[in-house]
């Protein structure tokens, strides 16, 4: 008499070999995209911050009634210091010292057209003229501007 082997549950080796080439495909795809996005998105943040500071401190020099300055200490580089001075400039004291590697790494300021690499705000809120680029390691750049008013601009070249 002939005994039927009942058959095991599970997953053969062809099926788990081909499972897997399936997710190895879809990870070669879909790594390279998130890492761009998260590069990209380091760039934002950073320009965020330094505009947020920008505003802040053009608020804050109309409310304290003394100038307050961003200084850009190494151009390229990553760090900048917020000062207050008085109310006709001079001595500046250094309030808080920024690292953009903390929330932003791989994004570098990379050029300023500000006098000095500082941005003026006087005690009337207005603001030295100028702009400044950063840039993160995939060659995308971010352009922030402002005006004398105090207004800010920018623009983002996303690679």
């Amino acid at each position: 008499m002939k005994r039927r082997l009942k058959s095991e549950g599970g997953f053969s080796l062809v099926e788990i070999i081909v499972a897997i080439a399936l997710l190895a495909i879809v990870l070669g795809i879909a790594v390279p995209a998130y890492q761009t996005y998260i590069q990209n998105a380091n760039l934002k943040t950073a320009t965020r911050q330094i505009t947020s500071d920008i505003a802040m401190l053009k608020t804050r020099a109309l409310a304290d009634r003394r100038q307050y300055r961003i200084s850009f200490p190494a151009i390229p580089g990553t760090t900048y210091t917020i000062e207050q001075g008085t109310s006709t400039g001079e001595p500046y004291n250094a309030i808080q010292t920024r690292d953009l590697i903390t929330d932003a790494p791989g994004v570098a300021i990379s050029a300023s057209t500000f006098d000095n690499n500082r941005i003026v705000f006087q005690m009337r809120g207005i603001c030295s003229n100028g702009a400044l680029t950063l840039m993160n390691i995939r060659n995308s750049s971010a352009n922030i501007s402002s005006s004398i008013t105090g207004r800010i601009n920018v623009t983002y070249t996303m690679q």
